[in-house]
This record gives C-alpha cells, sequence and structure tokens, in this order.
C-alpha cells in the first residue's frame, strides 16, 4: 500500500480547552478545509507530499498567516 499525505492548517495559538485561540482545519477532499466535526473519510488524501501543499495552497478558504503542514496518513 503506497503512502498518501493529508494536509493540516494550523492558525491560531493555544488549545481552546485552555483558553487559547487556536482553529487547527484539515484540508477535504472537495479542496476546503474543514469546519466543524468530520470523519477521517472527509479527509482529502493525495500521492505525495507536493500535490498535498499544492492543493492545500489553492484552497479558497485557506486563511493569511495558516501554517500549512503536510502529514503522512
Amino acid at each position: 500500500m503506497s503512502k498518501r499525505w493529508i494536509v493540516m492548517e494550523f492558525h491560531g495559538k493555544g488549545d481552546p480547552m485552555f483558553g487559547g485561540a487556536a482553529d487547527d482545519r484539515v484540508l477535504g477532499k472537495h479542496g476546503l478545509f474543514l469546519t466543524g466535526v468530520h470523519t477521517r473519510d472527509d479527509y482529502g488524501a493525495f500521492p505525495s507530499e507536493a500535490a498535498a501543499l499544492r492543493a492545500a495552497e489553492l484552497a479558497p478558504n485557506r486563511r493569511p498567516k495558516g501554517l500549512l503542514l503536510a502529514l503522512p496518513k
């Protein structure tokens, strides 16, 4: 089985559980960063790290100053 990649957009600081304002999101399979509750079946999966990051850069709901990171799935 070949490795697949997902993308996280990290935004804000500190865990909301402890008073922070972080709002980290996963890139969905329809090209938008997901908000709310989703399952892993909703995540976009890409054949390479480069393809994952290219897709994330094109997401229309990408936030300014958000940090993109591709992660092996």
